[in-house]
């Protein structure tokens, strides 16, 4: 049976400590200088100090990217609300119209209006018609990076994923069961049931042997700070089902007591504690920085990460300097 729990969300910084006074309804990633918080059933912005610049009076709301966000009023259309983007002022900018779309990466976009898939610019022009499928708008795996974007082809019971270039262009061929973003260099895929690393040719260069568990999106994540993941899940061959850390030459270099984790962002990574069933935050030795204690998280962004924890649990504060 499951069951619904109502979190309270706040900002702490890398020592597990309260960093800004206020409690919200939802929170997300400080981006430019703002983050998202729901207050009264609406979204807005706050800046650093965690005052209100953007008031709250959207349905939903994403983290800034490329001086834009992701935002709603609550216009519904066939497949749910649509959505546009507004700027640091709030103002829409490009009109409501996408289900949902992607943040913007490197200039452009993912959108749909409709069950297919293209790029716009940050003036909303279509650069990248709306022709691609089976993408899914997860905005961890999705969208531009170091220049190539990944698509699929093929069946809808069995798509291919490749990449395309700026102008639309394949530049490798869909022949991956499924594939990530590009990211210092290389971009995780899937080959049979394994997880691999490609450079931006398509050439495989690190083969890990590593089972996805039929989970790629879940079970792996992206390169960064020179590490990329992988949680072999029930499925373990040489990781006894906790989530580890390869280098760039395929080598197990981290162990962790986590279940799945996101990749490194500011020296630690959000992941979701084996024993615990809660998010806390590993670093690079394994060690767990900050406790698995918290229903909800996100990555560390700007010095500050966003935590959930249900009502009933009071956060601890930064002591007052004496």
């Amino acid at each position: 049976m499951s069951m619904l729990y109502r979190y309270k969300y706040r900002f702490i910084d890398k020592n597990g400590n309260t960093a800004l006074p206020g409690l919200y309804d939802g929170a997300g990633s400080f981006s430019e200088g703002l983050a998202p918080v729901k207050m009264h059933d609406r979204w807005g912005y706050i800046d650093r100090n965690g005052d209100v610049v953007i008031e709250c009076h959207f349905v939903a709301a994403g983290p800034f990217s490329d001086g834009l966000a992701v935002a709603t009023m609550g216009k519904q259309g066939r497949y749910g609300f649509k959505y546009g983007y507004i700027d640091h002022s709030g103002k829409f900018v490009i009109d409501e119209k996408y289900y949902p779309p992607v943040d913007f990466h490197e200039g452009l976009a993912l959108v749909s209006q409709s069950e297919l898939y293209g790029f716009i610019d940050q003036t909303g022009k279509m650069v990248i018609p709306e022709k691609f499928w089976g993408i899914g708008m997860n905005d961890e795996i999705n969208g531009f990076g170091e220049g190539l974007a990944r698509v699929a082809s093929g069946s809808r019971s069995a798509p291919k994923f490749g990449y395309i270039d700026k102008s639309g262009a394949i530049v490798i061929e869909p022949r991956f069961d499924n594939a990530g973003r590009f990211s210092e260099g290389l971009a995780r895929v899937e080959i049979d049931g394994k997880l691999s690393f490609i450079d931006k040719t398509g050439k495989v260069v690190i083969s890990t042997g590593l089972n996805l568990d039929a989970d790629f999106e879940r079970n792996s994540g992206d390169f960064s700070q020179g590490l990329g993941g992988v949680s072999e899940g029930l499925n373990t061959t040489v990781t006894d089902g906790n989530y580890v850390f390869v280098d760039r030459t395929g080598k197990i270099v981290l162990r962790t007591d986590l279940f799945y984790a996101y990749p490194f962002s500011e020296g630690l990574a959000l992941g979701f504690g084996a024993s615990t069933n809660k998010w806390g935050y590993v670093d690079k030795t394994g060690k767990m920085a900050i406790p698995a204690i918290y229903d909800s998280a996100e990555s560390f962004s700007e010095g500050l990460a966003a935590v959930g924890q249900s009502e009933d649990k009071k956060p601890t504060r930064k002591a007052p300097p004496k």
